[in-house]
């Protein structure tokens, strides 16, 4: 064996618990280590070998450990080094055999020994080579060195310390016999200067030389008595003053220009030293700091303490020349004011700005007040507050004021990312129409916002009162919020004049609706907004606020002030926001509206309601002129609560029967509030050999809803076979609200066969209004999912937390599509086996398919306007497709289908609750609080998550609850299963921030985890790979219904109570 490497000792440093240490050299025998610990305080102790330590791998060639009898403390270290006797142990003879291994030890020994040699030459204070003229300790201590005797011997620390301490006593021998001050003096003038003269000390102590005169203290006193006596009396605030006296007064006050600070006041010497000493004297001494001149400062002024800041007037103040990323003036710390004067930048919107702010509040209870912020832009588009934006006063604190300020020629007026304060009385313009940029506006621009709630990037704002303020001509929004992320909620807004802004007035936008994106339950009140470029009040995916009583006109001075710059004059408008954040929960009402009317050049709207609107109030608003409302659809009218009276046109249609081709047919519909005027004509074109019942379809705005009331009856009819002449047809609701049921009287019989009486030239007139149940925040809770939902315990669990009925759409087994269908948000295509509705019983239905209704699916049903029930027939076991079997619910007239015909799910609940039996009808869930699980059995997690965007748009009342998938035991950490579904889950929490399941960032499947039981090694077991605790499980994946073995808690029950307390927080129920 070779010796293959230089190494023959190691280093470590101990931990407080390992014991067993390495060595990676060859040893012949254990007692060839050497053992050495050194402590903390640099002491070494050489262990003793089998007391101390053990040794391992002695006498071969993988080398070995040395064991410790206890671990190494924590920062000690070891030194593990091979040390040889220096002996020739082999002993070889004349003619003797050949023993190569005999031969190589020996070598080897020599080489060690060599090795050990240089290993100790190492250790010795060396020269770093031949030619170097010192030595190099390498940053080692030397010790024990002898006191110096010549003049070039090393010196010992102990050598330096005694000729220090003589040094020192002499030299205080000598200053105690000199004449001497407490502090620092000022040097004597020159000897020319002193000449002739006589030391002295002025009023400061500072030393003069002065001419011996003659006088006395009277001559002195009768210069004082004088009216300008007082000028000869000198005054600094560093000096102090003994109390009542007049210096004493007079420091409560501090001047810039005064003693000591001397602030410079021509416009061009840097007064940041001085101001700064002043600020920071002010702050030690409970003074207020009066701003008396005009004063150019080259970096940030900061304030730490409760201070007072008053300018004299309006020509007193700062200006700014701090560089980029500087504000002028920061407020760092609490109770702090700023009153009058001016702070301005000198900035000037040129592509060369610098990029500064003008007044940076970090502190709270501070009060900016009636001070002119100006000059501070910042050109273009920006993402971080890093570099400095523009920002004429940035608010980062807590119940902070900014009042009466004119905040002008800025690029932001004002930024709030604080809470609890108030922004009052304020004038804020950035000047744009003005300037020489007015123009289409573009990210480029150095004219942006007047006020920027939640900040440029992602800031938070709440709590607010914005009152009183007046935002006229900014380049973007008079006072604009969530269109850069960020939070912005539970502000008031009220009381403001806002005008003239080249984009918008008030301008909300969600970007996308996460958990650091939203902006809801602000109140926006009595305002005056007019004439404002693209739109005075626009609401764009916001919610849960109150938009009430405010002014909102455009009057011809529009044209003039946006000559060839027009957009869309809109009053007010509920829009979406990014991602297709829609409004919701929110309340218009009382405003008064006054638009333009439209021309070749300019569309006016005096109110404008975005189709994906849900659940809002917008009622008794007053609008010019009339009829100038866009509210796109009429399903508007069935998802909010909208008095607006609007007319829709629509073709009817016929649905079911056969034989019969329309022509020459028209419908016209009228929504207001919760009633729909109805009037349609239909006229057959073609007939052959018609059957089956007269329904027509579909009315827009009422699917999905229920009817209250109809009046709607037939106004004319004819044409119709001869031996209808004696009967009259009379109309009632179809299958759903969208659809009308014609029926033949006759004899006093209802008759579902008035289809078969149409020829080619039969025509049918009907007219009245349908009444269809208001818009409702219910408190019930519909359950729509899979197994984990269809849970006794869980049910009567939900049911006693939040004291409302719970019904149950779920079914176990259900993939992500039949969730969706349960709760009514799609529907699906399917042709019957033979290319008929049969007139009784059941057909199969194709395609089959894998993943979409999982074999032993059942449950009500519509297909081809045909009520009635599905179940499955498994076609492969092996991949789990299926077939779909419809059967009627009762007998009727076989139905033709040529293509498909349109599957859909019944509203119907599918597992018994405490409350709620199965089998019961449910109209009206789109009203109730949602709970969803339904992604478990799903073959594509793509597919789910879309699906659950269809369902949320098919919910009226927008509360729903998103739970996360659990995994199987199988699928711990590191699965592929795992990752799959970690991946779905964070997926959820992204698409649906508000409305995920989880509380304080904890969600669903972590707080069901966190319920193990920590003697179990079962549950232990299970955390640590990433699964449920199996004391929660009643199998290999589902919670439990019982108490379990081990177990603390009830699965089912622990969800349960989570979901409860997670409505209960959104304010929903309970």
């Amino acid at each position: 064996m070779t010796v293959s490497t230089e190494v023959d000792h190691n280093d470590y440093t101990g931990n407080g618990v390992t014991t067993s240490f390495p060595y990676t050299f060859r040893i012949f025998k254990k007692s060839d280590l050497v053992v050495q610990v050194v402590d903390l305080n640099e002491n070494i102790t050489e262990l003793i070998l089998d007391t101390d330590y053990t040794v391992t791998g002695a006498g071969g060639y993988t080398c070995g450990d040395v064991v410790l009898s206890s671990p190494l403390a924590n920062g000690y270290q070891i030194s593990i080094s091979r040390e040889l006797p220096v002996t020739q142990e082999t002993d070889l003879r004349n003619q003797g055999k050949f023993f190569a291994e005999v031969h190589e030890n020996a070598f080897d020994k020599l080489t060690m020994l060599i090795q050990q040699v240089r290993s100790w030459l190492s250790l010795a204070l060396r020269k770093p080579s031949f030619v170097a003229n010192y030595y190099d300790a390498l940053g080692n201590y030397i010790r024990n060195l002898r006191d110096p005797s010549r003049p070039q011997d090393a010196a010992t620390k102990n050598y330096v310390d005694n000729l220090s301490e003589g040094n020192n006593s002499y030299a205080d021998n000598l200053f105690s016999r000199t004449l001497r001050v407490p502090e620092k003096i000022n040097t004597l003038p020159s000897s020319l200067d002193r000449a002739n003269k006589i030391p002295a000390f002025d009023s400061n102590g500072n030393a003069i030389v002065i001419i011996p005169q003659s006088g006395s203290a009277s001559d002195v006193l009768i210069e004082l008595a004088k009216p300008s006596g007082s000028g000869l009396v000198g005054f600094s605030h560093s000096n102090n003053y003994n109390p009542g006296m007049v210096g004493e007064k007079l420091q409560n006050v501090v001047y810039p220009t005064d003693a000591p600070f001397y602030a410079p006041t021509d416009g061009t010497s840097d007064a940041t030293t001085a101001l700064q000493s002043a600020i920071t004297h002010c702050e030690g001494k409970n003074a207020v700091l009066c701003i008396n001149k005009s004063f150019s400062v080259s970096d940030s002024l900061s304030i730490s303490s409760p201070l007072c800041v008053f300018a004299m007037n309006e020509q007193c103040g700062i200006v700014s020349s701090a560089p980029a990323g500087h504000a002028a003036v920061i407020f760092n710390g609490d109770n702090i004011c700023w009153n009058g004067g001016f702070i301005r930048g000198l900035n000037q919107p040129s592509s060369s700005t610098i990029r500064q702010d003008g007044v940076l509040l970090n502190g709270n209870d501070c009060v900016l007040d009636n001070v002119s912020i100006n000059g501070f832009f910042a050109k273009g588009l920006h993402t971080s507050n890093a570099d400095g934006s523009g920002v004429g006063i940035r608010d980062y604190g807590t119940r902070n004021t900014i009042s009466k300020c004119r905040v002008e020629y800025n690029k932001f007026g004002i930024s709030l990312e604080g809470k609890d304060g108030w922004v009052l009385g304020n004038y804020v313009s950035n000047h744009y129409r003005m300037s020489s940029e007015a123009k289409p506006w573009d990210d480029t621009s150095n004219y942006w916002d007047g006020i920027v709630g939640g900040g440029e990037w992602l800031g938070v704002a709440t709590g607010y009162l914005i009152d009183g303020n007046e935002f006229e001509d900014n380049g973007q929004s008079g006072i604009y919020a969530g269109g850069n992320g960020g939070i912005f909620a539970k502000n008031r807004i009220t009381n403001n004049h806002i005008h003239g802004n080249w984009n918008r007035g008030i301008d909300f936008g969600v970007v996308q609706r996460l958990a650091n994106s939203d902006v809801y339950e602000n109140i926006i009140t009595d305002n005056i907004v007019h004439n404002n470029r693209a739109a005075n009040i626009w609401l764009a995916g916001v919610r849960d606020s109150i938009i009430n009583n405010n002014n909102s006109w455009f009057t011809d001075d529009y044209r003039s002030m946006f000559a060839g710059n027009f957009d869309a004059c809109v009053c007010l408008t509920l829009a979406d926001g990014g991602e297709k954040a829609a409004p919701t929960g929110n309340q218009v009402n009382g405003n008064r509206c006054k638009t333009l009317e439209s021309d070749d050049q300019i569309s006016g709207f005096t109110l404008n309601i975005t189709d994906t609107a849900r659940g809002n109030q917008v009622r008794d608003n007053v609008l010019s002129p009339i009829g100038e409302a866009y509210i796109p659809n009429p399903e508007l009218y069935a998802v909010n609560n909208i008095d607006i009276p609007t007319e829709f046109a629509f073709t009817p249609q016929l649905i079911g029967g056969s034989g019969v081709t329309l022509g020459n047919s028209s419908g016209k519909l009228t929504a207001n509030g919760n009633v729909f005027s109805l009037s349609l004509s239909i006229s057959a074109q073609s007939v052959s050999s018609p059957s089956g019942s007269l329904t027509i379809g579909y009315i827009p705005g009422l699917s999905g809803t229920s009817v209250r009331h109809h009046n709607v009856r037939t106004e004319f009819y004819n044409n119709l076979n001869t031996t209808m002449q004696r009967a009259q047809p009379y109309v009632n609701i179809g299958d759903s609200a969208d659809q009308l049921r014609v029926y033949r009287l006759a004899d006093g019989l209802s008759k579902d066969d008035l289809l078969e009486y149409f020829m080619s030239n039969s025509d049918l007139r009907m007219v009245g209004d349908i009444e269809i149940e208001p818009y409702n925040f219910s408190r019930s809770v519909t359950v729509v999912g899979h197994s984990f939902c269809t849970s006794d315990v869980m049910s009567t669990e939900l049911n006693r937390l939040l004291g409302t009925d719970i019904y149950n759409f779920a079914r176990g087994g259900a993939s992500d599509v039949e969730v969706a269908m349960s709760q009514e948000a799609i529907t699906r295509q399917y042709a019957p086996v033979g290319g008929s509705i049969p007139a009784s019983g059941s057909v199969a239905l194709t395609p089959t398919e894998v993943g979409i209704f999982w074999n032993g699916a059942t449950g009500k049903c519509i297909f081809g306007g045909i009520d009635g029930t599905f179940s499955t027939t498994l076609v492969n076991a092996g991949t789990g497709e299926t077939q779909l079997v419809f059967t009627r619910d009762s007998a009727g007239s076989a139905v033709s289908v040529s293509t498909t015909a349109t599957f859909a799910m019944r509203p119907y609940t599918r597992f018994n609750t405490n409350t709620i039996p199965a089998g019961r009808k449910h109209s009206l869930h789109r009203d109730d609080i949602y709970i969803v699980w339904g992604g478990r059995n799903s073959t594509d997690y793509t597919r789910y998550v879309s699906e659950l965007h269809t369902m949320v748009a098919n919910m009226h009342t927008q509360r729903f609850v998103i739970c996360p998938e659990f995994p199987y035991d199988t699928e711990t950490t590191g699965t592929t299963g795992a990752t799959n579904l970690a991946a779905l889950n964070n997926k959820l929490k992204a698409d649906f921030p508000d409305n995920y399941c989880q509380i304080s960032g904890v969600d669903l499947l972590q707080n069901f985890k966190s319920k193990y039981n920590p003697a179990y090694a079962g549950d232990v077991t299970d955390i640590a790979n990433g699964i449920t605790p199996r004391s929660l499980r009643e199998d290999n994946l589902h919670p439990s219904e019982t108490l379990q073995p081990n177990g603390l808690y009830i699965g089912a029950k622990v969800n349960a109570d989570f979901i409860a307390q997670f409505i209960k927080s959104k304010g929903w129920g309970g």
